[in-house]
């Protein structure tokens, strides 16, 4: 996996392709997340892949680029806020009492004094 070294235009450059050229834009932008996505480690392309396709599928139902927005914006505070509720589950995560115990089983002998000895 090689180190992406692509740079970002100004933003007087953006600006400049959005009004002169928004198809060169656009290919600008999927160019640069297609890189990133290739160059992310392969164990989070699939996943990139798919937030990808999410963010693209939104983006394709907004009616115009202020709605597009508001989009990209919830479809974040959804996924913050779903972590969020995660993180604070996760006391409540802690195993049952009733659970069947199993025999824990030395690697090195007893360190305990008041264990009989098995050998």
């Amino acid at each position: 996996m090689s180190e992406l070294k692509k740079e970002l235009p100004s933003f007087e450059q953006l600006m400049e392709l959005a009004t002169s050229d928004p198809d060169g834009l656009e290919d600008l932008r999927h160019t640069l997340i297609e890189d990133f996505i290739e160059h992310a480690p392969a164990s989070q392309q699939r996943r990139l892949k798919g937030l990808q396709f999410i963010i693209d599928m939104e983006r394709r139902r907004a009616k115009n680029p202020v709605q597009s927005c508001i989009r990209m914006s919830q479809l974040m505070y959804d996924r913050v806020n779903t972590l969020r509720d995660t993180l604070n589950d996760f006391g409540s995560l802690t195993p049952d009492d009733d659970r069947p115990k199993a025999p824990v089983i030395p690697l090195f002998g007893n360190t305990r004094e008041d264990e009989p000895d098995q050998s």
